[in-house]
């Protein structure tokens, strides 16, 4: 039965853990003078319980689910994968540790250098790859895309930000060498430098998040969602196809709601989220939720460090 493999990101919001999670930044913090021999070597010292399919939370996973669910109720055949940074590539029936670490640069938890310049780090990265399939592969079902690929593979959708997708490029690019009649469906934007070179490339700008709604992250889960809805045949989806689709979409008038919100200050903000200090939470998207829905506007990032801010504050 022909099938569809998803590559979807790992997220640096997960579920919350019985112990603390093992971080890349307390490996950094010692200084060791190989950082990812010490990261595998602290990671394999944990347990690794958590079900895939299970520890992934945020929007960007809540769509991932939506399109799992779509193609469950059109019967297609799939199989979903994740890019980690600090596991490698992981299969459905995996099970993980509470771990953070990513490829996204200045992240508490980058498993690289903050100074490296983009051509060194998109290197270190497919060498950060490389190395952590290979360590970790007695846990792990794979540990390369192409273990995961099988007779029945007709499509492969990947749907990762640039660093993740610049450590898969050379794997991709080998399978689309290995079986030029399968269909890659790669959304990612289009002067995304890690595309460049790959087949199947669905060019995704701007102008679409104000369609889709949404955080910037989920532009291209979102765009896959709706492209994959308009399928009523496994056998129908291509590259081809989706381009044709996404540009009828582009030119139409479906938007999804995008309400009208009142930008505020700073200090608005944060005497909103002294508000709500009655409930001393610790994360911030339950308060930015609540924000946006007394009608304020605050974009993620922004609202995530008065937060933060306002925390430190609170504790002092």
């Amino acid at each position: 039965m022909p099938q569809i493999i998803i590559v979807a990101n790992c997220s640096h919001l997960k579920r919350a853990g019985s112990s603390q999670p093992i971080c890349i930044r307390n490996i950094k913090e010692k200084k060791m003078a190989d950082p990812v021999v010490s990261w595998i070597e602290a990671i394999c010292e944990v347990p690794w319980t958590y079900p895939l399919t299970e520890i992934y939370r945020g929007q960007y996973w809540s769509v991932i689910r939506e399109i799992e669910k779509v193609l469950a109720e059109k019967s297609f055949s799939r199989k979903l994968l994740v890019a980690s940074a600090g596991l490698g590539l992981l299969g459905p029936s995996d099970r993980l540790p509470h771990y953070s670490a990513t490829f996204q640069p200045r992240a508490e938890d980058d498993v690289l250098p903050t100074s490296l310049r983009t051509g060194l780090r998109r290197t270190g990265i497919r060498d950060w790859w490389k190395t952590i399939n290979e360590a970790l592969s007695p846990r792990k079902t794979y540990t390369s895309l192409g273990e995961a690929v099988d007779a029945d593979t007709s499509v492969i959708l990947v749907l990762l930000s640039t660093y993740y997708l610049e450590a898969l490029k050379p794997e991709i690019a080998e399978l689309q060498t290995q079986f030029p009649g399968m269909h890659f469906l790669i959304f990612a934007p289009a002067e995304d430098p890690a595309a460049r070179g790959l087949d199947g490339v669905i060019p995704l700008n701007a102008s679409l998040q104000r369609q889709l709604g949404g955080n910037r992250g989920t532009t291209a889960v979102r765009m896959a969602l709706a492209y994959l809805k308009s399928e009523r045949s496994l056998a129908t989806i291509s590259s081809q196809n989706c381009r044709q689709f996404l540009l009828s979409f582009q030119n139409s008038e479906l938007k999804m709601e995008w309400p009208s919100r009142q930008v505020v200050s700073d200090l608005e903000v944060k005497m909103f989220i002294r508000s709500l200090k009655e409930s001393r939470s610790t994360a911030y998207t339950p308060a930015l939720r609540a924000f946006r829905t007394a009608g304020f506007a605050c974009e993620m990032k922004r609202f995530k460090l008065l937060f933060n801010e306002e925390l430190k504050h609170g504790q002092s």
